[in-house]
């Protein structure tokens, strides 16, 4: 900057026109270049495994320029239902099995604390079965809208398909399903181990082979959650690009009228000729080229005189609005499922450490396998809960960043129009909120963990205290029973003596 001082205002004006051009010619070549932007590209690891478990009944077609458009299959659908009921009789007949000879001779209903934990597990899981796999044709015509609009904001805000996502997708499916067939073999081998022990009369069907649905039921619905993580990890990153387009707006303005002020030029002047000149800098600082006349970003190149920057952020605005809407149909498309699923993982998160608790204080000792085992799936289940809550609390946290990004451009010095298009983005800001909720009960974020754990300790609380309870309530019983044998023997007794005399 120090050398422009030196040098006429005519020859800064020439300077900026000579890169103004070269901008130009940038922006002739970039627009032959075609940027694929497929929200459809990151979804698709999981969309096969969606498809295997009926979850996505929707058949997808791709057109001549190689985007995806989605639809809904009858045949997907009928899949779904038959997956479902399927599901539920070979669980229903297992547990038959199971116990047809009675809950004294089962694999794992041989105790009345066991009843109660594998009652409560299998119908935990069965619950969020039933809602998922039920409500996936409904929740794809919310979805589809979602989706439909973040391609439009990709169209708008220069996205390119992330292959980072993509492979961060792939990684999260597969370590999660690797988990979950590790600890499914592990406690398969468990029961087997445990019922081989066992002197089982009856039938020689009380094998864990009657439970083996529930480890199929694990794979619907960790294939659901990550589809609902994944698709939230798209959002976010959308909220990401606009508060980056937010914060280069700004930037590039305060760098305008450092410059307009330091030529003393009017507001006026040669005003589209700094911008591109502006504009051409921050290209070559690493800042994308302009490729298309829908980019947000070329409002501010291609309007005339000072209008740019207010167009820019009135189409920053209505992007902002549309990304509410994103999460809206999110809402409404995964709510009553995850409600579920928040209510699984805290029964499981109930159960699994009581149980734990009964193995760790039993009068026999336990094997190590089996306390292992417990720990393995509280992990799991802590995962699952996590998986739910995460990516609502990451996208919760750059939409308040975008917030702060208008907060900031508003304390800069625009052009009256700009100053009121940043003023109606602030007031919506404030009327529309970025909340995720389940069924509108309760807020999806790292509040929820907290409530959780909260909940936990409670419940497993007074469960402990109502089993030391019945302990000490069988030892009386014992006592008393002893009592009254000792009354009964010394009757008789005396009933003996009084006959002999």
């Amino acid at each position: 900057m120090e050398a422009w001082h030196d040098s006429p205002t005519k020859s800064k004006e020439r300077h900026f026109r000579k890169r103004a051009d070269q901008l130009l010619k940038g922006q002739q070549e970039g627009s032959a270049e075609r940027i694929k932007s497929d929200v459809y590209y990151s979804l698709s690891p999981i969309y096969h495994m969606s498809k295997f478990c009926g979850l996505l009944p929707v058949k997808f077609s791709q057109d001549k320029s190689g985007k995806y458009h989605g639809r809904l299959d009858l045949p997907q659908v009928v899949y779904g239902y038959a997956l479902l009921a399927a599901c539920l009789g070979a669980q229903s007949w297992g547990l038959y099995r199971d116990l047809r000879n009675g809950w004294q001779n089962s694999t794992r209903l041989s105790s009345e604390t066991a009843i109660t934990v594998t009652c409560s597990d299998v119908l935990a899981v069965i619950s969020i079965i039933v809602v998922v796999e039920v409500g996936s044709p409904s929740r794809w015509k919310y979805l589809q809208d979602a989706l439909n609009k973040i391609v439009d904001i990709d169209e708008k805000l220069d996205v390119v398909t992330s292959k980072h996502l993509r492979k961060a997708s792939i990684v999260v499916i597969a370590v999660t399903f690797f988990y979950l067939f590790t600890i499914s073999t592990l406690d398969f081998a468990a029961w087997t181990v445990s019922s081989s022990t066992k002197n089982i009369q009856g039938d020689t069907d009380k094998t864990p082979i009657n439970y083996s649905p529930l480890y199929f039921m694990y794979i619907i619905i960790m294939t659901f959650e990550i589809q609902y993580a994944l698709v939230l990890f798209n959002v976010g990153e959308r909220f990401l690009k606009l508060n980056k387009t937010i914060e280069n707006l700004t930037k590039t303005n305060t760098i305008i009228e450092y410059i307009r002020k330091d030529m003393g030029l009017a507001v006026t002047d040669t005003r589209r000729e700094l911008t591109q000149s502006v504009s051409f800098l921050s290209t070559d600082m690493g800042q994308s080229k302009l490729r298309r006349s829908n980019k947000v970003s070329d409002f501010i190149v291609s309007a005339e005189g000072s209008g740019g920057s207010s167009d820019a952020i009135n189409q920053l605005t209505t992007l902002h609005g549309m990304l509410c809407d994103i999460v809206i149909n999110v809402n409404k498309a995964y709510g009553s499922a995850i409600l579920m699923g928040t209510i699984s993982c805290l029964i499981h998160l109930v159960i699994t450490p009581y149980f734990l608790y009964n193995e760790i204080y039993s009068p026999n000792s336990s094997s190590w396998y089996v306390l292992w085992m417990q720990v393995l799936w509280i992990v799991f289940h802590v995962y699952r809960l996590l998986l739910l809550v995460q990516p609502c609390y990451m996208v919760s946290v750059k939409a308040r960043m975008t917030g702060a990004l208008v907060s900031q451009a508003l304390a800069t010095k625009w052009n009256p129009e700009a100053t009121k298009q940043l003023e109606i983005f602030s007031i919506q800001l404030l009327q529309r909120p970025i909340e995720f909720t389940a069924c509108g009960l309760f807020y999806l974020d790292r509040g929820l963990v907290t409530s959780i754990v909260g909940s936990v300790t409670t419940y497993l609380v007074i469960l402990v205290q109502f089993q030391n309870a019945d302990d000490t309530k069988g030892t009386k019983h014992l006592l008393q029973n002893a009592t009254e044998l000792l009354r009964n023997a010394s009757s008789f007794k005396n009933f003996s003596s009084l006959k002999n005399l």
